[in-house]
């Protein structure tokens, strides 16, 4: 790395802790690398306004009801923060559980039915199908 620090840019990204002890592994890391950026946990309403915004960019809606639970689960996910909690991830996740599960309650309805709105609604049915142990 030291040979071509001019060409050469080297990117190690991980959650606080564990960096700390990638770092501290080995002595020479630590000197080699002498640009940190720290991003703050995600808090308060964020997860829910990025879940909002990969149903929209996806052409889904969210029933009241999903829209109720979904954000309650994770106002107590981002409050319990334990070491286990994973930002960007948790909600991700969440997201592809939510458009699985509506996919095969979709695909159980009559076919007949062809109203959009229908058809990309995510509902409380959907997310209580979310295994979230």
């Amino acid at each position: 790395m030291k040979d071509y620090r001019d060409d050469l840019v080297v990117i190690v990204a991980g959650y606080t802790e564990p960096m700390r002890h990638f770092f501290e592994a080995n002595p020479g890391f630590k000197s080699r690398f002498n640009t940190f950026v720290e991003f703050p946990d995600y808090s308060g309403d964020e997860p829910y306004g990025i879940l909002e915004n990969l149903c929209r960019k996806n052409d889904y809606s969210l029933s009241e009801a999903a829209l109720q639970q979904i954000h309650s689960f994770l106002n107590t996910q981002v409050q319990a923060k334990d070491e286990n909690f994973s930002n960007g991830c948790l909600v991700r996740n969440l997201y592809d559980d939510l458009v699985m599960n509506h996919a095969k309650r979709v695909f159980c309805v009559d076919h007949e039915v062809t109203d959009r709105h229908i058809l990309s609604l995510i509902t409380e049915q959907d997310f209580e199908q979310i295994s979230l142990s």
